[in-house]
This record gives structure tokens, C-alpha cells and sequence, in this order.
């Protein structure tokens, strides 16, 4: 079957830094290594080859690019601490439609890190999963893909860790697919299973700004009823969160799913 989802459409541009915005929701790893950024940046000043940036870009409202980074954050951040944000890098550039959701940017800038850069950690591969599905890319049409389709698409996940995830993180999804012969033979477990750096990019407000997203999709493809109980519930949250005191740190968003080894 032709793959419902089309590839965007990529070229090479040059693109001063300041043009290109960070966006804390786009960074899909966990979490960033200051001692990779230093060795980046001694690597730049040995003039090492560094692959492109990779943006996304879409047009505003009124007809003008918006790039936003989606892969390379240690490599702009290198760049950053050397030249400023004035310099010009050269960049892949991405064209996606205003409405993508930003699960498929996610996703278009975590299946990089297959490719080249810093090996991922777990947690990476289970946020990599997470915008794989969230962005609809095991669809089809109305076909799900197999758990070996999704790990032949991700590479470095095997479909039976792909099954236990579904099951843990999209119940909902595993549960379609599991009503499915098709799918039932995927399930069956597996045997086996330098540089002092001055800056770093602010992704304090990340977990925070995709808890806002997902809410914001879920409210769009709700019915009436569903909208009015979204609505009352926030409305007790926010009634909850102006009782707490200002001194009290809130407790950061954690993975209620424990990560499986590999």
C-alpha cells in the first residue's frame, strides 16, 4: 500500500542563527550534554564537517518563512557560543504546512538522531516512540502498521519493546491493533531480550508547553459534553494552583512508565 503520508519537501538554505527559533516543545531528547556541545565546539574550531541543521519551515499569516530547529541542538548551540547569532550555517530545510502538530515535527527531528549525532539513550527512544505515534505515522489510511512496520521505521527499537510501550503509553491503540490477527505474532515476548561553556539552550518550559498541546488536541476533537468537563476541570486546576504558595516549588512532570532496558 502507497504510504499515506508524504514526505516534505526539503532544500539547503544558509540562514543567519537569529533566523532560526528554538522552540523548547521541538527538542525530543530528554536531555541535553553540555560535554557534547564542548566537544562540538572545539571540533567547529578545528574546521570539522559538521552535517547541516535540519528546520522546519511554514509560512505565517501574512506569507513570511517561519524556521523553527527541530534537529542539531548541540551543533546550533556550539555554533552559538563561537560566532553569535549573527553568522551564517547552512541549514536542510523542511517545507510543512502551517497546521503540522508539533508530535510530527517531534518526529521528524527525532528519527535524525537514527542517522547521525549522538547515539540515543532510552528515555530518547521512548520520546522518539511517542511522537512516532502521536504524529500518526504507524497510520496508513485506516490501516494500522504492524509492530514490525513501526520497528523497521524507528530501527533501533525492537517491535517487541514497541509492543510493550504501546500497551503501557497508547492502551487505546494497542487494543485496535490487538483485535487484529495480523498484528497477535508481534506480541509474543523476546527471548533476549574541554570548552567552558557560557550558555545552553532554556527547555524549562518543554514538558509544560506539550502538557498544554495535548490538552488543546484533545479538546479540538471533543463533542459538547466532553468540552464543558475539559473546560470545569481546568477551571479546578487553575483554582487549585493559585491556593499554592509562591515558595513551593512545583513538582516537575515525571514518566509514570518506567523505561525497559534493551
Amino acid at each position: 500500500m502507497k504510504n499515506m503520508q508524504a514526505e516534505p519537501k526539503e532544500t539547503l538554505k544558509n540562514l543567519h542563527l537569529y533566523n532560526i527559533q528554538l522552540e523548547p516543545a521541538l527538542q525530543t531528547r530528554v536531555k541535553m550534554l553540555p560535554t557534547k556541545v564542548a566537544d562540538y565546539q572545539k571540533a567547529y574550531s578545528n574546521n570539522t564537517e559538521f552535517p547541516p541543521l535540519l528546520v522546519a519551515m511554514y509560512l505565517d499569516p501574512k506569507g513570511e518563512p517561519t524556521y523553527k530547529l527541530i534537529d542539531g541542538w548541540h551543533r546550533y548551540q556550539a555554533l552559538m557560543n563561537l560566532g553569535g547569532l549573527t553568522q551564517k550555517v547552512k541549514v536542510r530545510v523542511l517545507e510543512v504546512p502551517r497546521d503540522t502538530s508539533i508530535h510530527k515535527l517531534r518526529y521528524l527531528g527525532g528519527r535524525e538522531n537514527l542517522k547521525n549525532g549522538l547515539a540515543l539513550t532510552p528515555p530518547d527512544r521512548r520520546e522518539l516512540f511517542r511522537s512516532y505515534i502521536r504524529s500518526k505515522s504507524n497510520k496508513e489510511g485506516n490501516r494500522y502498521k504492524s509492530y514490525r512496520e513501526i520497528a523497521h521505521e524507528l530501527s533501533v527499537i525492537p517491535h517487541q519493546t514497541i509492543a510493550r510501550w504501546m500497551v503501557k503509553d497508547f492502551n487505546a491503540v494497542a487494543r485496535a491493533m490487538g483485535n487484529n490477527p495480523e498484528y497477535k505474532s508481534d506480541m509474543e515476548p523476546s527471548i533476549h531480550s574541554g570548552v567552558k561553556l557560557t550558555t545552553m539552550p532554556d527547555l524549562s518550559s518543554r514538558d509544560r508547553d506539550l502538557f498544554y498541546i495535548d490538552i488543546l488536541e484533545v479538546a479540538k476533537g471533543s463533542c459538547k459534553e466532553e468540552r464543558e468537563s475539559i473546560i470545569e476541570e481546568l477551571r479546578n486546576l487553575l483554582e487549585t494552583l493559585e491556593t499554592i504558595p509562591l515558595n513551593v516549588i512545583p513538582l516537575p512532570f515525571t514518566d509514570p512508565f518506567p523505561d525497559d532496558p534493551f
